[in-house]
């Protein structure tokens, strides 16, 4: 995840810095079959606009974090923006949108790469910003759809994320959840640097960080030899 400031300075919502106490996220998905941020910050990017979110996530692990965290953003549409930073993810190009939130897919192979490669940048997001702020993503009311938004009376009627997710085996259950798992994986990467300084040798800290899982069940037996031969 690279993220990459793009503030939006031009923008009123900017212009206004608001602050917030930050108790929560919501995911978005721009509701357009626009794979890259750009496009939104050329256009968001002047006075007049009246929507304004904090970051556009694309595939390719690129977060463009267009407010500063603590900045009351203009994408709710309700009291969700008084407490949770505002995340959107770009969309694949190859869905064509009929009606509504509803769509068709052009590309299926396409429209599923990006989609996934989407969701995993925004759970690497959502645990970083999760462990900034102190955030249990499991909490009740803290990660949130703007979907979920609305059903709570937080937030304007629109159906993202759930309109896109699902047919990808995606849920916003499981997107907490994975938002947990790599918040844990993070602490396990940071107690096995602590531990490799204290080892003779080291141990490969660039597996650690890797997703095999597993290679990682495999080397537990050698990584307790070498704890136990260090604290001897």
């Amino acid at each position: 995840m690279r993220i990459i400031d793009s503030i939006l300075t031009q923008n009123d919502c900017y212009k206004a810095g608001k602050r917030i106490t930050i108790k929560g996220l919501m995911i978005h998905s721009v509701g357009v079959p626009q794979p890259k941020a750009e496009p939104f910050l050329t256009q968001w990017n002047k006075p007049g606009v009246l929507k304004c979110v904090h970051a556009f996530v694309e595939p390719n692990g690129n977060v463009y974090q267009t407010l500063p965290w603590e900045y009351r953003g203009w994408h709710a549409g309700g009291k969700a923006n008084d407490t949770h930073i505002g995340i959107e993810m770009t969309e694949p190009a190859t869905i064509r949108y009929t009606k509504g939130s509803e769509w068709v897919d052009t590309y299926p192979e396409n429209t599923k790469s990006h989609v996934l490669a989407t969701y995993n940048t925004a759970v690497e997001l959502f645990a970083h910003l999760c462990k900034r702020y102190n955030l249990n993503p499991l909490a009740d009311g803290v990660i949130i759809s703007h979907s979920e938004g609305h059903k709570r009376g937080i937030a304007s009627n629109h159906a993202d994320v759930e309109h896109l997710w699902p047919k990808f085996g995606l849920s916003m259950a499981k997107f907490r959840l994975d938002i947990k798992a790599a918040m844990e994986a993070g602490e396990l990467l940071q107690a096995v640097k602590a531990i490799s300084a204290k080892i003779p040798g080291g141990i490969n800290v660039e597996m650690w960080a890797s997703d095999n899982k597993e290679w990682k069940a495999k080397y537990v037996d050698t990584l307790i030899l070498k704890i136990a031969k260090a604290w001897k």
